[in-house]
């Protein structure tokens, strides 16, 4: 079923059928000048503390691939999520193996158990990284081929869409809406280089339609089959923001319907 049949009535319409029907398709005594500078040095210090502390936190959200790791399983993946809306990036690199996640505004870098004698170049089989209530199940191929990932957050299914990023082509998640009238719903990609990208919208009723496309000099272009029409996107990404249209086009029962609209996304992660 496409995405015109499911969406809500006031945004899509169906050609050749009572004119036009409108459809539903991410806070001792010293002297005081010497007793300032003391304490400006100490707050000093405690502020580099805490900077550092911080950098630590963040390292999985910063690293990008090495050539090392191009045609094994290690290094770096990145994926966006549906469900309500965010990024992820999955990192195996040296000692490092967490999954670096934000979900609806909320950061967690998820750690594993599994991956103790693990090195890059083997395969990764239901390797589970987890933080409170989060959890996610990654594997892989020895060559780094065919990542698949499933995300557990309470009270959301979530859906995924990741790449593995490349030393010469590196991957950047997009969050983003696409808009028809008055309604807007996700438009989230993982956009690898200036090559290829992956990605899910999903409709008002909350079902997942999935789409590849190819980027060629910053423009993108996505076609893909809703089930009962074509979906056609077609944008441009400028630095950390894309933007662009699309259409639906096809038949439900022997009526024809074409619905339009635009899509914007930011760089997430």
């Amino acid at each position: 079923m496409g995405i015109a049949q499911r969406l809500k009535p006031d945004y899509f319409y169906r050609k050749n059928y009572r004119g036009i029907m409108k459809t539903s398709l991410f806070k001792v005594i010293m002297p005081l000048g010497i007793l300032a500078s003391i304490f400006v040095y100490s707050c000093t210090k405690e502020d580099d503390t805490e900077d550092e502390i911080k950098t630590e936190k963040v390292d999985a959200a910063t690293v990008v691939a090495s050539s090392a790791n191009d045609a094994k399983s290690g290094g770096v993946y990145k994926g966006t999520l549906i469900g309500s809306t965010g990024s992820l990036k999955v990192v195996l690199v040296g000692d490092t193996k967490v999954a670096y996640m934000v979900f609806d505004g909320v950061s967690r870098t998820l750690t594993t158990t599994d991956l103790g004698s693990w090195a890059s170049g083997q395969a990764v089989t239901n390797a589970t990284f987890t933080s409170g209530d989060w959890k996610v199940v990654f594997s892989v191929s020895a060559a780094g081929t065919n990542p698949v990932i499933s995300i557990t957050v309470p009270g959301h299914t979530v859906a995924v869409a990741i790449l593995k990023e490349q030393s010469s082509s590196l991957t950047k998640s997009y969050e983003g809406t696409f808009t028809t009238g008055t309604t807007s719903s996700n438009f989230n990609f993982v956009l690898k280089g200036d090559t290829s990208l992956t990605g899910m919208l999903k409709t008002t009723d909350n079902k997942i339609v999935n789409f590849k496309g190819s980027v060629v000099s910053n423009k993108i272009t996505v076609t893909t089959n809703s089930g009962t029409g074509v979906i056609t996107a077609t944008g441009t990404v400028s630095g950390d923001v894309a933007t662009g249209t699309f259409k639906e086009a096809g038949t439900i029962n022997n009526v024809k319907y074409e619905v339009a609209g635009s899509w914007t996304a930011k760089k997430a992660l």
